[in-house]
This record gives C-alpha cells, structure tokens and sequence, in this order.
C-alpha cells in the first residue's frame, strides 16, 4: 500500500503547483480584462474579477450542482502500511453508481457530497500455520453505501476546461459481504456480532478532477481507510484496512442558464 502514500504526496505537491500557477494566471486574465475597454468580452471558466463575484442585491454567489455519477474502483481490503503483494495476489475491482451534490462559492471553492452505491470483490489471504505459499486464498465480496464529505478549489486552464483539486473523509457501511474459499475452504461469517469484519469505515479522500463546461467532470481520487476492518485475528496481515483508488464520472444537470 505504499504506493497509495506515494501517490497521496505526489497528488498534493501537484496540487499546490497548480493552485499556484492557476492563480497567477487568474490575477493576469482579471488585469487584463479591467484593461480592456470592450463591450461583451467573454469570461473565461474560472477566470472571474474580484468585483464580478461579489454579491448583487437579491443573488448568492452560491450555486448548486447535482447529478449521477458512475465510478470504476481498484479495491484492496489489506495493511496499507505493507510494503509488498501477497505472492499471487492481486488488487481486486468493482464500481459505484450514486448521485452528486456540489455546493459552489464564488465559482471557486466547493463542497460536494452525494450517495454511492458500492460493490466490490478482491483476493484476500487468511491465517495459516503452513508455508506462505500454501496459505488459503479466499475472495472477499462486498454491497455498500459510501457518503463523501469533501472540500475542493478549482481553477481555469482553458475558456472550457477547469481542474480542480479537492480532500475529504468518506464514511461507508458494509451491508451485504461474502468470504468464499477458493480451495474449499472454511466458510467465516464477516458481518454481526460475531463476524470477522466490521461494518462501517471512515476514509481520507483526497485526489483531483477535470471539468468540462460545468457539465461533466472526471476524477480520480484515493481513499485511504483510517479504521481497523478486522475483527477476528484470522486474516494473514494482523490489520486490516478497505482501501482504493477510484475513477469517477459526473454529469451535472442543467440548472442554470
């Protein structure tokens, strides 16, 4: 898992360049149009003057987004703190669908939340008294529901293109899973009292995303789970975290002209 850290880091050093550039060149364009003396010169996305975004009588430089989403999720229920894979094992997948809701300020900062609906499937390894290579291998199948709370900045790189950056927490509750040998295995229950794996997981967020004429928006974003999955000291890493890294794709209803 880390690979995830590397990226993390290597995501907010990304971040902190661009903000800079993008804000550099967004004092350019503001100066550039108060030079101007001309009549219906368009605003490019992002690029706005201090005095444009400042509140009319009667208006809110508050606006509101919504609209489906569609994820596709690399999925890896182990010790993010691992340094390897588990010979022969792989990450695993799955995918969310949901709906988006995105707060706007000042066509700037954002808040966003929404509902996911999750499913996923990976490779997971339990506890074995024999040799590694010959430790059980099972697939550990879960249906979810994922809330993210998350804060982003974005900015302008062309008239129609935007980019932003944005970290968060995201909470997730387990409700429907499956631990299934793939030898014939033991059969463990995950969920309940006495399952082996809890229910509900809390993530840190953080990634970024593009956006394409307030319409549509792709992002990608890791979440990285902070709350020990495992309840029983049956998996073979003694900590056990639901981690991924996910794509998402946004389209955002038309609510204003």
């Amino acid at each position: 898992m880390k690979t995830i850290i590397k990226f993390l880091r290597r995501l907010t050093l990304c971040a902190v360049a661009l903000i800079t550039i993008g804000g550099d060149s967004q004092i350019y364009a503001s100066d550039t149009m108060r030079s101007e003396d001309t009549i219906g010169t368009e605003v490019p996305f992002g690029a706005q003057d201090s005095k444009a975004t400042e509140d009319p009588i009667g208006k809110s430089n508050w606006k509101l987004q919504t609209g489906p989403l569609a994820a596709f999720q690399i999925f890896m229920p182990a010790n993010w703190t691992s340094s390897h894979i588990y010979p022969g094992e792989k990450a695993g997948y799955g995918g969310a669908l949901g709906w988006a809701i995105r707060f706007n300020y000042a066509d700037r900062w954002y808040l966003q939340s929404g509902l996911n609906f999750e499913f996923d499937n990976a490779p997971i390894q339990m506890r074995s008294t024999s040799p590694s290579d010959t430790w059980p291998s099972y697939r550990y199948t879960r249906g979810g529901i994922a809330i993210p709370c998350l804060g982003g900045y974005r900015f302008a790189l062309t008239d129609e293109l935007g980019m932003s950056v944005f970290t968060g927490v995201t909470g997730t509750w387990t409700f429907a899973d499956r631990l299934k040998s793939t030898h014939g295995g033991e059969t463990y229950t995950m969920l309940g009292s006495d399952g082996a794996w809890r229910a509900v997981n809390l993530q840190w967020t953080a990634g970024l995303s593009f956006e394409l004429d307030n319409r549509f928006t792709v992002s990608i974003g890791a979440n990285l789970g902070v709350i020990q999955m495992a309840r029983r000291d049956i998996f073979r890493t003694a900590k056990m975290y639901e981690t991924n890294v996910q794509v998402s794709a946004f389209y955002w209803l038309p609510l204003h002209k």
